[in-house]
């Protein structure tokens, strides 16, 4: 009996040592205590942020175990040189620190900003900024670009960027350097942007970020860079999302407006987004340094469908109330507009005050509750469709309908409608539940806009008499109705003609209420004449100037590049026009790195048939009507900053914030190529275009059948939505859908890859030990804590995907198009690291762990009850292990 006990036992001892001896050592990582949201340390004293969960991430997918040394930013870097750790998670590229540490490929891209005090006069340039003491954290880019930059600045350096917001805060320095974007802690977000608004701010330098070994340790960079590249695609969409708010933060955010709400947003003219809300999005574009883009989407069950499906990042503003069920939420109230009665020519507040009249009242705006509470049982049809809400009152199945005031159609001559005082409906900006990183941006981002623009917009855009709904000036910017005139001898032709500036100029003449005369060479010495210039910003500062517009570069080559692709990392000679802005730029931020300039087009294309990447705007590339078929063009990932900039002369500069302000509003780029307008002209060009046009009137009438079809199905569809939102769909605990909504998205999911062969999967989760913990909190606090679980899984999950709630503290996710069983085993590793960091309830520190079980269609089960059994049994199996882990059948 002792041998057969013995012996097992001795084995297991054998080889447990021998796993443990073969297990290597940790990696030491420093990280910096306050450079959040990127590495920084938490309530709980734990390091955590974008760079924070990488490496995290990295180890999960290496194997290699990682520890990390929380430091403030001047110990972390002394800590990497003395050897103290093997890596550091982040440092900015800089020319000096490649001199001292073995710099990875980037990890990402941060912005840098120059924060001015509001009492200061506007800077535009270096030399300006020379007088003040400027605030630096010791040791930081930031202190190696102005020391680069300045001959002698009188920089102050403090050892934590908290140490140096105290300063800027106290008055102590009126200028100091930061990462753009939002503070940890909102209460000093809120006093940094009273003082340094947004509109002040200089941009530094958009820097990529790398991981750094010690110089001595440079021959392990080769197979970090190796790891780094193998490291899964989607965990940098992912960190982007959850820390930065966005999934890609080089590309725009794609935001939803409504096409037919004048004022606040319509489509004008050749599908271009305006109206009120809009240029609020584009002024807070303009001051966050995010680029947006507008994307028409309606205003009923559609429009929030595609926000809650990912295909918009958020809605630029929408009237509806209650969000909650749709797996939506509001990040911010922008903009709140009146209702309007509708009657057939009674008087507004007799019918209100009639017990016996009925309502026709819009949905989901509110209006229910509003109702409720002083007029009881009033309602008596709802709609999101004005038009069938007035043909109710027509009908005289209803005594008055209730409208926001924007969404009033035109009126019969039978029907008034009048102003009502309330309820005032807000114009909430909508993002997917879960997004908090992006709802926090978008509330911090209009928080910052200045007061004046804001007024200076509603004030453009004030729907009083000649304004308004048709979207036409209310008041001129500039009371002095004098033509201006604008020398254009510094602009070249290609960009007059491909951007179409005299079109540019007679828009932005009509913002200002001026005539705009352009002249030539006449003027070129009038002191009373703008100058328009192209030119690339002189120095790390940007010019306090807006620019006209801003031009779009393109890489071109006969070997294929990457899109986007870094200049500074290309593997061809770069090319570049010696008189272009474009060189200059290149020749400040990269001066040692390698460039061929040629004089004009003829050189350019022998340079590029020599295998270089020629770097040129993309509008002067267009003027060159290059017909090579073979050239392949890619975006940069870094592109020369070149403005168009309108300078006016010193006797006009009262009128420079409003010329400003007249550019905030302006969005133009001329005829703006994309990347398969610049492909070169063929010979079979013509061919293609004819048949493109058949195949084109073929689809068309084929449309037109499965456009009904597809309508039926559409219908169909939302009369399912309703039944099941009737059938309480949604968990009213976590606000995920609830089993039978479960159910029907299974369903909907394996017909869909079924036909369309298509591989997706079925991940069953369970937390461990919940039911204790549960009963140990209370079943109040319980249900807190599932929804904070909810949370925080939904952000490891793409939109695509669903999480719903099965039972308990069961959950379900659905993983749509996944490329293999390797795909599903690496989300379910994902969403177990978002159990990590404990959880914070009410003081108290909260640590789950989950059960997960894996089943993938169409290998492990063909049909939704087999496949979630089959997911079911493996996490069974988890949980007889002893729990905290993943199996895939």
């Amino acid at each position: 009996m002792f041998r057969v006990v013995i012996w097992p036992l001795l084995a297991t001892l054998f080889f447990s040592a021998a796993a443990l001896a073969t297990q290597p050592d940790p990696l030491r990582i420093a990280v910096s205590r306050d450079s959040y949201p990127y590495q920084y340390q938490n309530a709980e004293g734990q390091p955590a942020g974008y760079l924070v969960d990488f490496w995290r991430r990295w180890s999960q997918q290496t194997g290699h175990p990682v520890e990390f040394s929380l430091k403030s930013w001047p110990q972390s870097i002394s800590a990497l040189q003395q050897g103290d750790v093997d890596l550091h998670a982040g440092l900015a590229q800089s020319p000096s620190r490649e001199e001292k540490f073995a710099l990875s490929d980037p990890l990402l891209t941060v912005p840098l900003k120059l924060f001015v005090h509001r009492d200061l006069p506007d800077l535009a340039g270096l030399n300006e900024v020379t007088p003040y003491r400027i605030g630096v954290v010791a040791r930081s880019i930031h202190e190696e670009l102005l020391l680069h930059h300045l001959p002698d600045p009188a920089l102050v350096r403090y050892p934590s960027r908290d140490a140096l917001l105290n300063a800027a805060l106290t008055g102590e320095v009126q200028v100091f350097t930061n990462l753009d974007g939002y503070l940890q802690r909102s209460d000093r977000q809120s006093q940094v942007s009273r003082l340094y608004p947004a509109y002040k701010r200089l941009s530094l330098a958009q820097i990529p970020v790398s991981a750094a070994l010690p110089k001595a340790h440079a021959e392990r960079l080769p197979e970090l860079n190796r790891s780094l590249a193998l490291l899964d695609s989607n965990v940098r969409e992912v960190l982007s999302r959850r820390w930065l708010g966005q999934s890609d933060p080089q590309a725009p955010l794609k935001i939803g407006v409504i096409s037919d709400m004048p004022p606040l947003m319509y489509t004008g003219e050749g599908g271009r987004a305006s109206g009120l809300l809009v240029d609020l999005w584009r002024a807070w574009s303009m001051n966050s340094g995010v680029e947006v883009q507008f994307i028409p989407a309606g205003l009923g069950p559609a429009g929030l469908t595609a926000l809650q499906q990912g295909e918009l990042d958020l809605f630029a503003g929408h009237v509806a109330a209650e969000v909650g069920k749709l797996g939506l939420e509001k990040a911010y109230e922008l903009h709140a507009v009146n209702s309007v009665l509708v009657t057939h020519g009674d008087d507004a507040p007799a019918l209100l005050a009639n017990p016996e009249a009925a309502l026709g009242v819009y949905a989901n705006a509110g209006y229910e509750s509003w109702l409720s509470g002083r007029y009881p049982g009033r309602i008596r049809f709802t709609s999101d469709r004005p038009k069938e809400l007035l043909a109710k009152l027509q009908q005289h199945k209803v005594d008055g309908v209730l409208l926001p005031a924007p969404l009033l159609p035109p009126l019969p001559d039978s029907l008034i409608a009048s102003p009502m005082a309330s309820p005032e409906v807000a114009m909430n900006v909508l993002v997917a539940t879960g997004d908090q990183a992006l709802a926090e941006r978008v509330k911090r981002g209009f928080a910052d806009l200045p007061a004046q623009q804001v007024a200076a917009l509603k004030q453009y855009w004030d729907s009083g008499e000649g304004t308004g709904f048709h979207g036409s000036i209310g008041r001129p910017l500039v009371t002095d109705t004098t033509p201006w005139l604008v020398n254009r001898t510094e602009t070249p032709d290609w960009a007059w003609q491909a951007l179409e500036l005299d079109q540019a100029l007679n828009q932005l003449g009509r913002i200002l209420g001026v005539i705009l005369r352009v002249g030539g060479e006449a003027e070129r010495n009038d002191d009373s004449a703008l100058q328009l210039r192209m030119a690339a910003v002189p120095s790390p500062l940007e010019a306090v100037s807006r620019p006209l517009m801003m031009l779009n570069y393109l890489l071109i080559s006969e070997d294929r590049i990457t899109s986007p692709s870094a200049v500074n990392t290309l593997r061809q000679p770069l090319v570049l026009l010696g008189n272009s802005p474009a060189a200059a730029w290149v020749r400040e931020h990269y001066p040692s790195l390698a460039v061929k300039r040629v004089r004009d087009r003829a050189q350019a294309l022998t340079a590029l048939e020599e295998g270089g990447a020629l770097l040129i705007s993309a509008a002067q590339w267009r003027s060159w009507e290059v017909t090579q078929p073979q050239l392949n063009f890619a975006v940069p990932s870094n592109p020369p900053r070149i403005g168009l900039y309108l300078d006016l002369p010193p006797k006009m500069s009262q009128w420079h914030e409003a010329l400003n302000q007249g550019m905030s509003v302006l969005d133009w780029q001329g005829t703006r190529p994309g990347m398969a307008d610049m492909r070169p002209a063929s010979a079979g060009r013509t061919v293609a275009v004819w048949f493109a046009a058949l195949v084109i009137l073929t689809l068309a009438v084929g449309y037109i059948m499965l456009y009904r079809q597809w309508r039926w199905e559409q219908l169909q569809r939302r009369q399912l939505l309703t039944q099941q939102n009737a059938r309480d769909g949604f968990d009213s605990v976590t606000g995920l859908p609830g089993r039978s909504m479960l159910d029907d998205r299974l369903s909907q999911a394996l017909l869909a890859h079924g036909r369309e062969h298509r591989q997706m999967a079925v991940l069953v989760l369970d937390l461990d030990g919940f039911g204790q913990l549960n009963r140990r909190l209370g079943w109040d606090k319980g249900d807190k804590l599932l929804a904070m679980v909810a949370n925080r899984w939904r952000t490891g999950l793409r939109r695509s995907d669903t999480l719903a709630r099965l039972q308990g503290d069961q959950f379900v996710a659905i993983l749509n198009q996944v490329k293999n069983v390797a795909a599903a085993r690496h989300v379910a590793e994902m969403l177990m690291m978002e159990l990590e960091q404990p959880f914070e309830l009410d003081g108290k520190s909260i640590q789950l762990s989950a059960s997960i079980g894996v089943a993938v269609f169409p290998q492990h089960g063909a049909d939704p009850v087999s496949l979630l059994q089959a997911a079911d049994l493996q996490l069974r199996l988890v949980k007889g292990q002893g729990g905290a882990g993943y199996q895939v059948a």
